[in-house]
């Protein structure tokens, strides 16, 4: 009995060990550690559950032992969610610390862990990684360079693989094809700096004809077509800094720039023209209406490129033309490692060497299974394989920004490096070489300016008091329905000055100037 005994026992331990040696989902120094991960994105969705286990089984497969705890706040949430989280020392590991975030502002309060030593000593790989596809399109450069605060490395900038050759114009090509010359149109945008007159003109010829023959529509979507008038210019929340020309190198206070001035003054004789609709003040989302057959008949997107037609119309479901309406020579500025979206790992992680580690995987290839998983779910269920680095998603809308309602996706700009991201339908074939071809070939005379971001620590008041007023004013002047636009105009100035606007120009400018004598060459 005691042989039978010692025996059971000896191939119970047999078994066990087996069962452990290399097999996912088993710690191999018995001690389970789960990383907490806090992102922005749709919110926890039917099958995130699955997904995620799925991601955790896969996950021990190159860090033994380990799991992820996935929370996924709103984008209406999430800045809420981490202030709250970070005031009341929550233990979280890694913290998407996007544009919603001001991130510099946390890690000089000490809300993110210094991330140099971490890096250098455990994740070496992903500094090696990230800067060999930054220097492949830049030339030159260390990733982190443009993310750090007061000489230290405090978040993982996510390198989003898309590129912008100018802004977008948008309307229907059926109606553009009829009524408007487009390719005059797109002369005129590219031949001009900023938006003067003629700019105006060369669209108000085709709205009059599209009013004329009863194809106005919803008329011009004021909601993203107020991004005109900063044609040529680097804005901010008050501020403006000339892009094109001979640059001044000025910071302007940008509600007096006279392009502020005739974009109020044509957008109120377009409205007493037709071609803004009448109610538009009592329109809550005036935006819901770009990119609908029977709605806003032009509008506008941030960014353009030889692709964008083609994938509004694929997004709109008709035929949508797309201009640009800046010189591409000019528009187009180097990769910027930061644009508004990066992972940290906050002050309160217990488990901060897993953290970097785990952030390695999901910006490295070593990871790029991992990462596909987490961004589109699986395969079969959420996803079918076109080629090796291709797929179409079951849910048209997880292909490239899924929501609450879709049955899984993350938006991949929100958990790693996009260049491991597979081409889904939303995308040309081919699209992530185009992506670099362009930068390679960038126009590096506009980083200068276009790298500069101000700090408004010293002016927090006087904003807070600018913004109330913009709140007030803003938004009923970009309407054209105001019957005394030129009144509330003058409001408004006066009221910035009595708000502290003079102060905030006076202390950017200071910065500009400061940042000017350290970078310009």
């Amino acid at each position: 009995m005691k042989k039978m005994i010692g025996l059971l026992f000896c191939l119970t331990i047999l078994a066990g060990s087996l069962a452990g040696c290399g097999k996912p989902g088993v710690s191999q120094n018995g001690k389970d550690t789960t990383l907490r991960w806090v992102m922005m994105g749709p919110g926890e969705q039917q099958d995130s559950e699955m997904v995620w286990k799925e991601f955790n089984y896969r996950l021990k497969e190159k860090m033994p032992g380990v799991s992820v705890d996935f929370q996924v706040f709103s984008k209406t949430d999430f800045a809420e969610k981490w202030k709250l989280m970070s005031a009341s020392n929550e233990a979280v590991d890694i913290a998407w610390s996007g544009y919603l975030v001001d991130y510099k502002s946390e890690a000089r309060k000490g809300a993110y862990l210094e991330l140099d030593e971490l890096i250098e000593n455990n994740a070496p790989a992903l500094r090696s990684e990230l800067n060999s596809l930054y220097k492949e399109m830049n030339g030159a450069g260390d990733v982190f360079d443009s993310t750090k605060v007061d000489g230290k490395i405090y978040i993982i900038p996510i390198l989003q693989s898309y590129v912008s050759e100018g802004q977008s114009i948008l309307t229907h090509k059926e109606l553009a094809d009829q009524y408007w010359d487009a390719k005059k149109a797109g002369e005129i945008f590219e031949k001009n700096q900023t938006a003067n007159k003629e700019c105006y003109d060369v669209i108000e010829e085709y709205l009059k004809k599209l009013k004329d023959n009863g194809e106005i529509r919803t008329g011009v979507g004021i909601t993203t077509f107020a991004w005109f008038k900063d044609k040529g210019y680097k804005t901010g929340n008050v501020f403006a800094i000339k892009q094109v020309g001979d640059k001044d190198y000025k910071v302007y206070n940008k509600f007096e720039l006279p392009e502020y001035q005739l974009y109020i003054d044509t957008l109120a004789s377009w409205y007493s023209k037709g071609y803004i609709r009448n109610d538009i003040i009592s329109v809550e989302n005036p935006r819901q209406n770009d990119g609908k057959k029977d709605g806003n008949i032009l509008w506008m997107l941030p960014t353009f490129d030889k692709f964008t037609s083609e994938a509004e119309t694929k997004s709109n479901g008709f035929d949508t033309l797309a201009i640009n309406i800046l010189d591409k020579k000019s528009a187009t500025t180097s990769y910027n490692a930061y644009t508004g979206t990066s992972v940290s790992i906050p002050k309160n992680s217990r488990n901060a060497v897993k953290a970097i580690k785990l952030l390695e995987l999901m910006n490295t290839k070593d990871g790029k299974e991992l990462y596909n998983i987490l961004a589109f779910g699986l395969e079969g269920t959420h996803y079918k394989k076109v080629n090796d680095n291709r797929i179409e998603t079951v849910d048209g809308a997880a292909a490239s920004l899924a929501t609450a309602n879709s049955k899984y996706g993350i938006w991949n700009w929100v958990i790693g490096n996009t260049f491991h991201t597979y081409e889904t339908q939303a995308k040309p074939e081919g699209y992530y070489d185009y992506v670099k071809s362009v930068y390679k070939t960038a126009n590096k005379d506009n980083d200068l300016i276009n790298n500069f971001n101000a700090d408004f620590n010293n002016v927090k008041t006087e904003l807070a008091q600018a913004s109330a007023v913009i709140g007030e004013f803003e938004k009923p002047l970009f309407t054209g329905a105001l019957p005394n636009h030129n009144d509330n105009y003058r409001q408004f100035k006066e009221k910035l000055k009595v708000a502290g606007i003079d102060k905030i120009i006076e202390d950017l400018q200071k910065q500009f100037d400061e940042y000017l004598r350290t970078n310009r060459k």
